[in-house]
């Protein structure tokens, strides 16, 4: 449900969001036939994700957003356990969509423990 309302929040339905933790999904929301896709990805950006959160010199709110022609995904590291991917077709504005994954993070933050 915490997936659902992410998806809830961000100003364009999404192509899928995934939930991952050690390289591997752990949840995912929407992209069912997507699923060798997403853990693809997930696999071969999870050393990324760990560098984000040990950059401390970054701060704490690190993120990574792709662009390509059929839309973007964002990798959102939660802490060092867990990891948010989302992928959308549409994107008009980068900081709306950063802001709207942040603000829509919070259920799942409280589920999984971590601060955000």
């Amino acid at each position: 449900m915490a997936l659902a309302y992410l998806a809830g929040a961000l100003p364009s339905r999404p192509r899928w969001i995934a939930l991952a933790s050690s390289g591997e999904v752990v949840g995912q929301y929407l992209g069912k036939n997507d699923g060798e896709r997403i853990q693809a990805i997930v696999t071969a950006t999870s050393p990324l994700c760990l560098w984000l959160v040990s950059d401390a010199a970054g701060g704490p709110a690190r993120v990574t957003v792709n662009v390509g022609e059929d839309g973007a995904w964002l990798m959102l590291p939660l802490d060092e356990t867990y990891c948010v991917y989302v992928a959308v077709n549409k994107v008009r504005s980068l900081d709306a969509f950063v802001f709207a994954a942040r603000e829509g993070l919070l259920p799942l933050l409280d589920i999984l423990r971590v601060n955000g």
